[in-house]
């Protein structure tokens, strides 16, 4: 159903800039990433807004693997919104997408009201300002993205309209602070200490409580959005202390996040969640033990791979159909752009490059289904992979020199069953 209308250390200076009116006037969430009665929050784990990734297809997908984890758009510019009468192509999404964030970039405080009163009929459970995109196309002229990070009251200004528009959670994702170039902001207290006066500025309004913070500078000149995920230094330690600085705001934490115990490492410093951006893309079926791993449940709604992949190709299918009627000329390019989500589902796992391979040569013969591109590539992987449930590694006794192979609970097997994979894969 389609929805439509490291180790912690004292910073040389804490930040002294956060409102009394903040202290006295707003309840404390807890430091935990859990809320009252023991559930888990449910900003505990979420997926980034990745331009080019996180399109509808990825969160359906990724939506079967989890029914908790919070997931999010791709950004859309609130230009895109107010200046396009058919807004369908941006907003529509599934109904079982739920929960899910709009990300919305833009400077402009008309724009976005109008951006979030186009939106709004589509039942977003949040809307979230894109404050950390480094892009030159973002950060530069119009001066969104990171770029904001340096016009504290302006945001301030934008998320106050943007709630009052909405009327419901309106987020902010930013950085640790901004910079022109690599190295030149040393001065660690003076960075922290700007950090926490965006925040305090932002928050005083009242529109927004919670912040998802890349702990990362923005280098706004020399660095290309992927150098600027990987090169400057991350500082997680900064939003540990603003965990202890605003204790009644809420922060999830974002950067360099790969694996569960990275998650529950930071989960166990206190932060509300754990953002995970290209781990998902690269490995999703690591993710498909979210909700009984960090959201306690007792069990992961899907059972297998095999059983993943033909739910998902159904879903395809009626996707595809619907583009042959509505838009025919996109449909051959919807095609692919439906099927590309599953490519990484075998990474690491034997047979798992024959299975992309395969799927791409069918992609490429335009009158295979998408039923029979995904039944073909199947074909080359083993059973035992297909049916492997969440978090189990599938024994498979052909890569086994001996009669039995190891015990497939065991640690030794565990270690063997991955290089095995490697090698076959």
């Amino acid at each position: 159903v389609m929805s439509s209308p490291a180790v912690r250390r004292t910073l040389p200076i804490r930040c002294m800039c956060m409102s009394e009116e903040a202290h006295h006037h707003h309840a404390a969430p807890p430091s935990a990433a859990t809320t009252g009665g023991g559930s888990a929050d449910p900003h505990t784990f979420s997926v980034a807004p990745m331009m080019d990734y996180t399109d509808r297809h990825l969160r359906y997908m990724t939506r079967l693997m989890s029914k908790k984890a919070m997931l999010y758009t791709e950004m859309v510019t609130s230009a895109t919104l107010v200046h396009n009468d058919n807004v369908e192509r941006w907003l529509r999404y599934n109904d079982v997408e739920h929960p899910t964030v709009l990300q919305l970039g833009g400077s402009s405080i008309d724009d976005l009201r109008g951006a979030v009163a186009k939106a709004k009929p589509y039942g977003y459970d949040e809307i979230n300002l894109n404050c950390g995109c480094p892009s030159d196309k973002v950060a530069g002229k119009g001066c969104f993205g990171a770029a904001l990070m340096r016009e504290p009251q302006l945001v301030a200004d934008l998320t106050s309209g943007m709630a009052d528009e909405f009327g419901g959670p309106v987020t902010v994702k930013c950085r640790i602070g901004v910079s022109d170039k690599v190295g030149a902001d040393e001065d660690e207290a003076k960075e922290y200490a700007e950090l926490c006066h965006f925040i305090d500025t932002i928050s005083k309004t009242g529109a927004v409580n919670h912040f998802v913070i890349h702990a990362r500078q923005a280098i706004l000149g020399g660095l290309s959005p992927d150098q600027n995920r990987k090169i400057p230094p991350l500082k997680y330690r900064y939003v540990y202390e603003l965990l202890e600085e605003f204790p009644h705001l809420k922060f999830s934490i974002n950067g360099g996040i790969e694996t569960y115990e990275d998650m529950e490492e930071h989960l166990a410093r206190g932060v509300h969640g754990c953002m995970v951006g290209r781990a998902v893309i690269n490995r999703p079926w690591l993710f498909s033990t979210v909700d009984t791993r960090l959201y306690g449940e007792s069990t992961d709604p899907i059972a297998n791979r095999r059983e993943l992949l033909m739910k998902y190709v159904d879903y395809a299918e009626e996707e595809y159909a619907r583009a042959l009627v509505e838009q025919a000329n996109y449909a051959p390019k919807l095609r692919r752009g439906l099927l590309r989500h599953t490519a990484n589902l075998f990474v690491a796992e034997p047979k798992g490059k024959k299975f992309r391979f395969e799927l791409d040569q069918r992609l490429n013969v335009k009158m295979t289904s998408i039923r029979d591109c995904v039944l073909g590539a199947m074909e080359e992987l083993h059973a035992e992979t297909l049916d492997a449930p969440p978090g189990v590694k599938a024994y498979i006794p052909d890569l086994y020199p001996g009669q039995n192979g190891p015990n497939p609970d065991s640690a030794a097997a565990a270690t063997h069953l991955d290089a095995a994979a490697a090698a076959a894969a």
